[in-house]
C-alpha cells in the first residue's frame, strides 16, 4: 500500500506540473523572464558592439604608446640576458649574479688588485643562440610597433616630432649593434666582452626610446576631470 501510496503521489505531482508553469505564465512571470532574457541578450550585443568599434585616434595613441612598453621590456630583459650568459666568472669575488627575468643590465664585477683580469666561463651556445633569436625577433615588432604610433592633433605632431626622431635615430643604432652581435655569435669561442658591451649599448638605446615613449604619452594622456583638450600631468 506504500509503494501504491507513493506512486500515486508522484502521478499527482506530474500532472501539476503543467498547471503550475501555466499558472506562472498567466501571472506574468515566464513574460518577465523572457523579458529579462531579450534585454540581457540586447545588453551583450550592445557590449559587442562597444568592443568590435575603432579606438578614437587618440585614446589609440595611448594604447599604442602603452603597450609599446611591452617590447621594449621584452628587448631589455633579451640583451639583459644575453649579457648575463656572457659574464659569468668561474670564481665570483663580489659580483656575483645569482637571479635571472629581469632587465637590469649586471654590473661587471671589477679586476681585484693582484689577482689580474677576471676569467669568464665560456658561454654556453644553446643560450647564446636562444637570447640571440629573442632579440633578432623582437627588434622588427618593437619598430612595427614605433610605426603603428598614430598622433591625431597637430600640435601634438609637432610636439612628438623631435622625440619620434630620436626614437629613429636609437633604433638605427640598435639594428647596427644587433648586426654586430650576430658576427660575435656565429660559433664558439665566443669574444666575451665584445658581446656584452654590444648587449649593454642595445639596453642603452633601447632604455632611452623608453624615457622617449613616456614623453610622448605625457603629450597624448587626457585628463578625464579636465575635459578632453587638457593633458594629464606625466607621472614620476
Amino acid at each position: 500500500m506504500g509503494n501504491h501510496l507513493s506512486l500515486s503521489i508522484r502521478h499527482l505531482a506530474l500532472a501539476s506540473l503543467p498547471l503550475t508553469l501555466a499558472a506562472m505564465c498567466s501571472h506574468g512571470v515566464c513574460a518577465s523572464l523572457s523579458g529579462q532574457s531579450v534585454a540581457t541578450g540586447k545588453a551583450a550585443d550592445k557590449h559587442l558592439l562597444a568592443m568590435s568599434a575603432p579606438l578614437s585616434p587618440i585614446r589609440s595613441a595611448e594604447v599604442q604608446l602603452k603597450r609599446m612598453g611591452e617590447g621594449i621590456h621584452r628587448v631589455k630583459t633579451a640583451a639583459c640576458d644575453l649579457t648575463r650568459e656572457c659574464s659569468q666568472q668561474d670564481e665570483m669575488m663580489g659580483g656575483e649574479i645569482d637571479f635571472i627575468g629581469t632587465d637590469v643590465i649586471p654590473i661587471m664585477p671589477a679586476t681585484a688588485e693582484g689577482f689580474g683580469p677576471p676569467q669568464y666561463l665560456p658561454p654556453r651556445k644553446k643560450y647564446v643562440d636562444l637570447h640571440m633569436t629573442q632579440l633578432t625577433q623582437l627588434i622588427p615588432i618593437l619598430q612595427d610597433d614605433i610605426n603603428s604610433i598614430t598622433l591625431a592633433d597637430a600640435d601634438e605632431k609637432a610636439k612628438a616630432a623631435p622625440s619620434l626622431t630620436n626614437i629613429g635615430s636609437l633604433m638605427k643604432d640598435i639594428n647596427v649593434h644587433v648586426a654586430n652581435l650576430k658576427s660575435l655569435t656565429v660559433a664558439p669561442p665566443y669574444d666575451n666582452a665584445g658581446i656584452v658591451n654590444e648587449a649593454t649599448a642595445v639596453h642603452q638605446d633601447v632604455s632611452q626610446i623608453d624615457k622617449l615613449r613616456k614623453e610622448i604619452y605625457s603629450m597624448v594622456k587626457k585628463d578625464p576631470d579636465k575635459g578632453a583638450g587638457t593633458t594629464a600631468a606625466p607621472g614620476k
